[in-house]
């Protein structure tokens, strides 16, 4: 489908509009995963082909190849993490999921309490969202009747 700008007598075309409206409301993602995504891992990868002092600042990178990718599978560290990262994506999570799935598929066609099953399973990711919630309403509390309840507003004297 071939587009054509026509700029007679009634401007742009709709659909020119429509794309520029597009464009414009992805531009902020595109432009914030340029900055903060893409620049930073490409940079990141030339700095991977150099022995780089970080304490110098950026003038003095120094390009040795891929030593830096030699030397790090002589490492025992890196070899033993890289064996136990495998394992866990290989043979743990893959179970866990199944067993998640089994025992979802249990809960949902042979138990009568679902509801009570499903909200105690669930309870301890809410729980957890709920206290760290409750905990920075309290730091952030205002002095109430000269009694200073929040710690980060404690020597705050707006209120």
């Amino acid at each position: 489908m071939q587009r054509t700008i026509s700029l007679g007598k009634r401007g742009i075309s709709r659909q020119l509009k429509t794309d520029l409206t597009g464009y414009a409301f992805i531009a902020p993602n595109v432009l914030g995963f340029t900055l903060f995504t893409l620049v930073p891992m490409i940079i990141s990868l030339i700095i991977s082909f150099t022995d780089w002092d970080y304490t110098q600042g950026f003038g003095n990178w120094i390009f040795n190849g891929g030593a830096n990718y030699v030397e790090v599978w002589a490492d025992k560290w890196f070899v033993d993490s890289l064996v136990n990262t495998i394992v866990f994506a290989a043979g743990v999570v893959p179970v866990t999921i199944f067993l998640a799935l089994v025992l979802a598929v249990v809960i949902d066609k042979f138990c009568y309490a679902k509801l009570p099953i499903r909200l105690a399973m669930f309870m301890p990711y809410i729980s957890n969202v709920v206290a760290v919630a409750i905990v920075w309403v309290m730091m952030y509390a205002r002095k109430v009747k000269k009694n200073p309840t929040g710690s980060i507003t404690y020597h705050d004297d707006i209120a």
